[in-house]
């Protein structure tokens, strides 16, 4: 068992340290790829080598759905960074397009919404993502605050740009969805300030 978790650790500081030839002799020698979650994948390493391994470890086992990690998971990782690299690498490994953060229902196409990114909502909507998933009710965020059950729509009224807001609508968001406080994303984009214009698109 102690050989076991000495390889596992050895996985995973080869994986934090994009160590290609490590992580192929860390698996070889019997190191379990499923003990790899997002808590050690750093998305946010757009190298070469760790691209290459989160490709191999998604190919040996390493759960690209893996969802127990209260900071998110892989596809609202890549999407607040816009990798769009990453996230066609997710889906090639089987992701789920709809996973939610456990902790609060937060999408990938939440977070690509809420950090402004038209490519990364597209990426989202042209490869199938629920356009009026909603947010769990009252639920705290990894920034300070709460979502309500808001659908991308929502959140787009609040301050996105009127590209994303129009793509969401090309999509088929309701405009009528209401959060769990029972607003609209009309309701939001008036008490955000956006310009009348905008408000009309959501009327």
């Amino acid at each position: 068992m102690s050989d076991k978790k000495d390889l596992n650790a050895t996985l995973i500081d080869a994986v934090e340290n994009g160590d290609t030839a490590m992580v192929y002799r860390a698996v070889e020698q019997g190191a379990d790829p499923a003990c790899i979650t997002p808590a050690h994948i750093p998305p946010q390493q757009e190298t070469d080598e760790h691209y290459v391994i989160m490709r191999y470890l998604f190919s040996v086992g390493t759960d690209v759905n893996f969802a127990g990690f209260d900071e998110g998971i892989l596809m609202t990782f890549s999407a607040y960074r816009g990798q769009l690299r990453y996230l066609r690498l997710y889906l090639e490994a089987g992701a789920d397009i709809n996973l939610a953060q456990p902790m609060n229902g937060v999408t990938g196409l939440h977070v690509a919404v809420q950090h402004n990114l038209p490519d990364v909502v597209r990426f989202f909507l042209e490869n199938g993502a629920n356009v009026d998933q909603a947010c769990h009710d009252d639920a705290p965020t990894t920034d300070p605050g709460h979502v309500y059950g808001e659908t991308a729509l929502h959140f787009a009224a609040a301050g996105a740009d009127r590209v994303i807001i129009e793509t969401l609508l090309v999509h088929g968001a309701d405009r009528s969805a209401k959060s769990s406080r029972r607003e609209t994303p009309l309701d939001y984009a008036v008490r955000n300030g956006r310009s009348p214009d905008v408000q009309q698109l959501l009327s």
